[in-house]
């Protein structure tokens, strides 16, 4: 607009010396002419000024970290008279990351909508929200210019960006069911569950009698002894807390994301848990369709922070307990430790830290290795 104004500035230094110069109609009339163009121009572009509505919209489909996706603003207003440029400043936030972005769109609205597409993108995933601030439009000489009042909901639209999900070669450990109330049972290893058959096998001092099937060891000819089943569980519990920084808080969520699509895929049932406003949030996943669901559910409730000591809320008979954070709470540890006292217990850490206790397994996960990081873990 400074610009706008230096030229008219100019274009009025000249026609004033015209009139001293040269005294006459016409200098007069030019003069004039150059005093009334703005107050013309604000007149003929007032209607359009303050008719014109704006509207945001973003892609309804979550977009991918690190690609472009289109923001489309359209404009238009009332009025039969057209007016000059308008701008608006958009500001987009990261609710999970707390990071920001910002850009600006120049278009020149008509009566007809005009849609203009802005190029956004994000490399940290979450619910990214944009907003229009800062909204103005000029007359047609671009001397005068009007903040435009946005409609409520106009300015405002929001889009989930996913996490990354790796591929490193992982495994599912067969584990003991604690407390021996496991949903299925081990095909490969025997137990002491009376009540399910494991097989048969010879008789070896120590055996008790009872387990002796007398009839098939009549019929073969040896002592044959009944083994019991091994109650085992596939549930493995992921305790996330998004503690650290903006890049180690995107890094958790991939790592999160990682694993949980492994175990979906390998129909390993397990429970996904975070902070969030109401306390300690847990989803459960049994099938593989759940898997973009539950990871979606994340990014819209999860909360930065470490999450509370307190997990009487959670089922028991966990195997697996996967803790992901920046730097391991030893008050969670401990939490942890007492809630599942038989469960093998993984910390899955961004930042280096100090030695934990042995019965603790500790992995570091960098951020930008978390496939190399993971390769090899079993859960």
């Amino acid at each position: 607009m400074l610009k706008n104004w230096f030229r008219y500035l100019i274009i009025l230094l000249c026609t004033t010396a015209f009139y001293i110069c040269f005294s006459g109609y016409y200098s007069l009339y030019a003069i004039l002419a150059c005093l009334a163009l703005p107050v013309l121009s604000l007149l003929l572009s007032l209607p359009a000024m303050l008719t014109l509505r704006l509207y945001l919209e973003s892609p309804e489909a979550p977009q991918n970290k690190g690609e472009s996706f289109s923001l489309r603003l359209t404009a238009s207003h009332r009025s039969p008279l057209p007016c000059g440029r308008a701008w608006a400043a958009v500001n987009g936030l990261n609710q999970f990351t707390g990071d920001r972005c910002q850009g600006r769109v120049e278009f020149t609205p008509s009566r007809q909508p005009l849609a203009v597409e802005y190029q956004a993108s994000s490399d940290l995933c979450g619910l990214l929200c944009f907003r229009l601030d800062r909204v103005w439009v000029c007359d047609l000489l671009g001397l005068v210019s009007l903040p435009v009042r946005l409609r409520k909901g106009g300015g405002f639209c929001q889009t989930l960006i996913l996490p990354n999900v790796h591929r490193p070669v992982m495994g599912l450990e067969e584990e003991a069911a604690p407390e021996g109330d496991g949903q299925r049972y081990s095909l490969r290893r025997p137990g002491s569950d009376p009540t399910e058959l494991f097989g048969l096998r010879e008789y070896q001092p120590g055996d008790r009698l009872n387990r002796v099937d007398w009839k098939l060891s009549q019929k073969t000819g040896a002592i044959l002894v009944r083994e019991g089943s091994l109650p085992v569980s596939d549930r493995v519990v992921l305790l996330a807390s998004f503690d650290g920084e903006a890049q180690e808080a995107d890094a958790c969520m991939d790592v999160l994301a990682t694993v949980h699509h492994f175990l979906a895929a390998g129909e390993a049932g397990h429970l996904v848990c975070f902070p969030s406003v109401q306390g300690l949030a847990a989803l459960e996943v049994q099938e593989p369709e759940e898997a973009p669901a539950v990871v979606q559910g994340v990014l819209l409730m999860a909360e930065r922070g470490s999450p509370a000591p307190d997990f009487e809320s959670l089922p028991g008979g966990a195997s697996h307990i996967l803790y992901l954070c920046a730097q391991p709470d030893r008050a969670v540890l401990g939490a942890l430790r007492e809630k599942y006292p038989e469960g093998k217990l993984t910390v899955l850490h961004c930042r280096p830290g100090e030695a934990l206790s042995p019965d603790v397994e500790s992995r570091q996960v960098r951020p930008s290795h978390i496939a190399q990081d993971l390769e090899g873990l079993l859960l």
